[in-house]
């Protein structure tokens, strides 16, 4: 077979899988071995299959035989030199998409034992740390035990930093009993430096654990009291601010913000001090004294973004001065703060808001005729994305000369009939085959494997039949080898990497992904192959110009799950099902078995804490087939459910449905909410839809909601447009 055919890899694969199956394991192993040392060596960067061939060649390795000691050397140089290459380290580890970290695990362990065994300790020491490194394990098994002690003596590590390794990793795997018993372990028999690094530990796993914040502070008050390190002690205060911001706790919030500021100054935390106490001012309408600590975050020699930030809002605080004032030179200085952030950034979404904001400034000046000119530069750039949708919408209220009230635009979370009719103007549903100039191996093995693309996608769902409380990173491989699906994951993984790598390669002379290069992998990958969580998350690729695209939102924008979102109770079935898919797009991309760092799983993100209250009102689990939260919240359908109950008889009764405030409740959190919805009214802009997203105190969460509220116009085109 010729190496230079894109499939080649996988035919490779396959062979050497059935030849398994037919207990022929000294054919097997050298198809593996040869599909490992391919990879080492392609320009492309292999394949990700070549991670699987590694394990199975590892786990195939006979020190009896006489070749071994040459085999075994060629084996450690393949791991060195393939877990550097992307491919691989996608097969381990791939965003919110399920992954196969154990692979990389137990080839580090199995590999360790055999140097052991081999006699060669130091090796042995070395495989057996980077195993820790990455282990999400809480008990080590006992067959590494005799390498472990040796670790110690020979001083390259300590029981407590192994224990810290194991517990980052177990909480970044949201295995959270389990860290706490190692982090605690450490805390009471470790060294300071240990002792300190724990409860950094600890705080973040009480905090994706949804702990009360009283632990949280305890721990942190602990940790600073015992006088950590300088860096440490920055982490720990800033952190314990952030928490008394939450709570509403103004003054403690100030006190330890103001003591990294006068004792810590230089830190890297230093700027972002400056900032919070600005935005804590602004948000209580403190103008002066926001002003003050924006120019002084300004004036700090801090980093990039969060001086662009602090410019952005100190605009919004010379607007918001403005509008109670009518004091031009505030509404001009927002006009030139917004301008020169304008002109520092490239084409995104920073330029975005910028242009947008300049707009809307001079919307309200009566300079209409600019006004509209900027309105038009977005909607001409940015159609589809957040800004160039509310351009629209101020454009077709300026056009309405007659009726026009600048506070109307602002005021709606959603557009009105003809900015819907704009929108829709610029929406191809024609089905039409993108021509690609890309002629790499990514390209041409998911076009030549589509159809096995396609099979191999119903692994996933078996995976979880037979396995419904366990996310497939948790599965080790021998598991699913045992179960005859190791193939099918493995193809399954491998081509998700290809699509990306196909989705965003570029020429030699190109500085950005072609967009219909992008768009058409995103519709070979849902329309062609049905992996549409895949597919979704290669359209939200960064890229302005694919919004150009006349595809784009039929693309982007699939009719999945659109059905199963409609809340029944609701007047306008079709809005809300809009909000919902909106939603899920965002979190989670439709990936069902997403997991976040605070533990938060499936479509909707919804942690442990969460169900549980919900379980108590609703009976959940007594009203499914299911016998614990973690099986439960794992099936798409039953997760969905939780995601209607939550929103239509949860958020919107709580914020007498109004659906924005409901998007931040479910985002951030209703306590915080509540706090900013009273700085909006004592600010008078609680009716101003725009300036309360740019105005919101978490970037995460502005970027959200704003995603939100484009998806769900955006998803409502989609089925109004094709009658669904």
């Amino acid at each position: 077979m010729d190496k230079n055919d894109p499939v080649w890899p996988v035919k490779i694969f396959l062979i050497a899988e059935a030849f398994l199956l037919n207990n022929q394991e000294t054919k097997a192993k050298k198809l593996y071995r040869e599909l490992t040392e391919w990879a080492m060596s392609d320009p492309y960067g292999g394949c990700g299959l070549a991670a699987i061939a590694l394990w199975r060649w590892v786990t195939l390795l006979s020190p009896s035989s006489n070749a071994f000691d040459e085999e075994f050397t060629s084996v450690i140089r393949a791991t060195q030199d393939l877990f550097k290459k992307l491919m691989i380290k996608r097969m381990f580890k791939y965003s919110i998409l399920p992954a196969l970290p154990k692979v990389q695990e137990e080839i580090f362990e199995n590999l360790a034992i055999i140097s052991w065994k081999n006699g060669d300790p130091e090796l042995a020491q070395d495989l057996i740390l980077n195993y820790f490194r990455i282990a999400a394990v809480d008990k080590p098994d006992a067959s590494i035990d005799p390498i472990v002690k040796s670790l110690f003596e020979s001083g390259k590590a300590t029981k407590e930093k192994i224990s810290l390794f194991l517990a980052k990793n177990l909480i970044g795997q949201a295995q959270f009993p389990e860290a706490n018993r190692l982090l605690r372990l450490v805390i009471d028999e470790g060294e300071p430096n240990d002792v300190h690094q724990a409860y950094m530990l600890l705080t973040d796993l009480q905090k994706n654990r949804g702990d009360d914040d009283t632990d949280l502070l305890l721990s942190l008050t602990e940790l600073i009291d015992d006088k950590p390190q300088p860096a440490l002690e920055l982490k720990a205060r800033f952190k314990r601010a952030m928490i008394y911001k939450g709570q509403g706790n103004r003054k403690l919030f100030l006190q330890d913000l103001q003591y990294i500021i006068d004792n810590l100054a230089g830190g890297d935390l230093t700027d972002d001090s400056l900032l919070e106490i600005a935005r804590e001012y602004q948000m209580s309408n403190e103008i002066e004294m926001a002003i003050d600590y924006f120019n002084r975050t300004l004036n700090f020699d801090g980093k990039i973004d969060v001086a662009m930030t602090a410019s952005i809002q100190l605009a919004f605080t010379k607007y918001a001065k403005w509008r109670q004032s009518n004091n031009s030179t505030e509404l001009n200085d927002a006009k030139l703060l917004f301008e020169k952030v304008r002109q520092r950034s490239r084409p995104g979404r920073l330029y975005a808001l910028t242009t947008f904001w300049l707009a809307r400034l001079l919307e309200e000046s009566d300079v209409v005729e600019k006004a509209a000119e900027y309105f038009n530069e977005l909607i001409e750039n940015y159609r589809f994305d957040y800004y160039g949708i509310r351009a629209q919408m101020h454009l077709t209220n300026l056009e309405s000369v007659s009726n026009h009230n600048r506070n109307i635009a602002c005021s709606r979370v959603l557009p009105e009939e003809k900015t819907l009719q704009h929108l829709s103007s610029g929406i191809s549903n024609t089905k039409r085959k993108f021509e690609s100039n890309y002629k790499t191996p990514y390209h041409g093995r998911l076009e030549k494997s589509l159809d096995l693309y396609r099979k191999v996608l119903s692994a996933k769902d078996e995976l979880r039949k037979r396995n419904p409380g366990s996310r497939m990173q948790e599965i080790s491989p021998k598991i699913l080898a045992d179960g005859g699906l190791l193939p099918r994951i493995a193809l399954l993984l491998s081509f998700r990497i290809d699509a990306l790598l196909a989705a965003t390669a570029k020429g030699k002379e190109e500085k950005s992904v072609d967009p219909k290069n992008l768009l058409r992998i995103s519709s070979l990958v849902g329309q062609g192959a049905g992996d549409w969580s895949v597919s979704i998350g290669l359209s939200m690729i960064k890229n302005p110009e694919i919004m150009r695209e006349p595809d784009y939102v039929y693309i982007a924008y699939p009719k999945i799950y659109t059905e199963d979102f409609a809340i029944k109770k609701s007047r306008n079935l079709q809005i809300f099902s809009g909000l919902l898919y909106g939603v899920v797009r965002q979190e989670t991309h439709f990936v069902d078995s997403a997991l976040s760092n605070r533990g938060a799983l499936g479509l909707f993100q919804f942690t442990r804490k969460m169900f549980l209250l919900l379980n108590e009102e609703y009976n959940l689990l007594s009203n499914s087939p299911f016998d614990s939260w973690e099986a439960y919240l794992l099936d798409p359908q039953y997760n969905l459910k939780l995601g209607k109950l939550l929103f239509s008889e949860k958020l919107l009764k709580k914020y007498d449905n109004n659906a924005f405030y409901a998007i931040l409740a479910h985002n951030i959190g209703e306590k915080t909410v509540n706090l900013w919805i009273a700085s909006w009214k004592a600010m008078d802009a609680n009716n101003d839809i725009e300036f309360m997203i740019e105005t919101a105190r978490a970037t995460s969460t502005r970027n959200f909601v704003r995603n939100v509220l484009t998806d769900w116009i955006l998803i409502n085109l989609v089925t109004s447009s094709t009658g669904g």
